[in-house]
């Protein structure tokens, strides 16, 4: 994340490229207190599983390599961020070029590769070969398939996980219940698919053979016709935001997620910028629809644009809600299959794939219940997948990411499903004066909360 967001930085002037130079020249420390903090964690016995630091040093290794090169991100991202710079004269530029390129190599390079060298505990020099990127090794045969991993595991770490899945998700439901909106979830979606299989044979076979489809070429072209498309279920944004889309540079592609939404400076947010990973997407593919429909409209980019010109409260620009936020973006990507258009009994597709992107979030959410609060292990996850009807040869990657990154899968699915129970009980109480517009507004006027506040907002008439 940091290559990326230092390729973001705004270079609006003399004063801001000096800032972020010297903001460059402060990273050889900022990684020391990275090993700081980790030699901390390991004498407390916090330390990281073997698995999880072997793919660690398997995404530095490729992003070393790339950083070596004369052409990387910071050198190119920087190069067409002076060049917008109109007031400054040519000497001026090629002085900061040379700067810019001198704190690549004293201090960037070096900061990776002492991280590097850390985590493979050498303190020598570190040759090209090292870090070449040659390492091929399945990080996931490090994990004991009958060891447990999860936050569960630590002193405490059930209470601490409960904390951290509240933190996530913007839910007061206990752990519990949870799991049981989970498991409700993830079993309603596999009856769809199978009574569709039953009685629309057609649409099953279609779904089971063809990606999902679109007849858009380029993001630019989906996120405008997404725009549009939306105006009879959202409210119209005030102004229309400018934004770009990038495409993630190939040394991070697989280390980053398929897209994301960069959130824009709180003065300045109708300039957006998405990236889109060409490892998961592509233009040739419904994904990139769904996957723009998440990051832009009505997604991340339109509702924060949305929120932004409510004039929030300041404070409000620091608190944090992912469940609200990564839950909104879920709720509408599961709410735009029906603006596509299907070649074949278009209701039932849209169902079938609705359905599909629900059990992969409720597999993967209720994997990371189980390992860290319930202390699964490899074995515990292969046979869930089983159970539900499914070959378990991603059991592995799910295993390791939901020990990397807990209560993550919850902000996305629990925050999805907290949304779905709250429309349906602003659906009761308003009856025939309901429609989705005006929930949609309610529920962006009020802007990132925790549910507990959001329902005692909006279901208060």
């Amino acid at each position: 994340n940091l290559p990326v967001t230092l390729c973001e930085y705004p270079l609006p002037d003399s004063s801001a490229v000096e800032t972020y130079l010297q903001l460059l020249e402060q990273i050889p420390n900022y990684f020391q207190e990275i090993i700081a903090y980790d030699k901390q964690r390991s004498a407390q016995g916090l330390t990281a599983p073997a698995f999880l630091t072997a793919a660690s040093k398997e995404q530095l290794a490729t992003f070393l390599s790339s950083l070596r090169q004369d052409k990387n991100c910071f050198t190119e991202t920087f190069h067409e961020r002076l060049m917008q710079l109109d007031h400054i004269s040519a000497s001026t530029r090629s002085r900061y070029e040379a700067r810019n390129q001198s704190a690549i190599k004293n201090s960037i390079l070096p900061a990776y590769e002492t991280l590097y060298c850390y985590l493979t505990q050498d303190t020598g020099n570190l040759s090209s070969t090292d870090s070449s990127g040659s390492d091929t090794s399945q990080t996931n045969n490090l994990i004991e398939s009958s060891t447990p991993y999860g936050l569960s595991t630590f002193p405490s770490g059930k209470e601490y996980y409960s904390l951290l899945v509240q933190q996530s998700t913007g839910s007061n439901r206990p752990v519990s219940e949870l799991i049981s909106m989970i498991d409700t979830a993830l079993q309603n979606a596999l009856g769809t698919v199978l009574n569709i299989a039953l009685t629309d044979q057609t649409a099953y076979l279609y779904y089971c053979d063809d990606p999902l489809e679109t007849y858009y070429e380029s993001p630019e072209a989906i996120l405008e016709a997404l725009s549009l498309m939306i105006r009879k279920d959202y409210p119209v944004l005030s102004d229309s935001p400018h934004y770009t889309v990038k495409q993630v540079p190939d040394s991070l592609a697989a280390s980053l997620s398929p897209a994301f939404y960069m959130i824009p400076a709180i003065d300045d947010y109708n300039n957006n910028t998405i990236y889109v990973n060409p490892l998961y997407t592509n233009e040739e593919n419904g994904n990139l629809f769904t996957t723009l429909a998440h990051e832009g409209f009505p997604g991340h980019l339109y509702q924060t644009v949305y929120f932004n010109a409510t004039n929030p409260s300041p404070i409000r620009q620091i608190l944090d809600y992912p469940g609200y936020v990564e839950g909104w973006a879920t709720y509408v990507e599961m709410n735009i299959f029906p603006y596509l258009d299907y070649p074949l009994e278009g209701d039932s597709l849209c169902k079938l794939y609705q359905s599909d992107t629900i059990i992969n979030l409720a597999l993967c959410s209720r994997i990371d219940l189980g390992v860290n609060y319930e202390g699964w292990t490899l074995d515990d996850t292969r046979h869930f997948f089983e159970e539900q009807g499914f070959q378990d040869y991603y059991a592995e990657n799910v295993y390791s990411y939901v020990v990397e990154a807990p209560s993550n899968y919850l902000s996305y699915f629990i925050g999805y499903l907290e949304i779905e129970d709250l429309k349906t009980a602003y659906r009761n109480l308003k009856m025939e004066k309901y429609s989705d517009q005006n929930f949609h507004k309610q529920l962006l006027d009020l802007g990132p909360a925790d549910f507990e506040t959001i329902r005692k907002h909006i279901l208060s008439d």
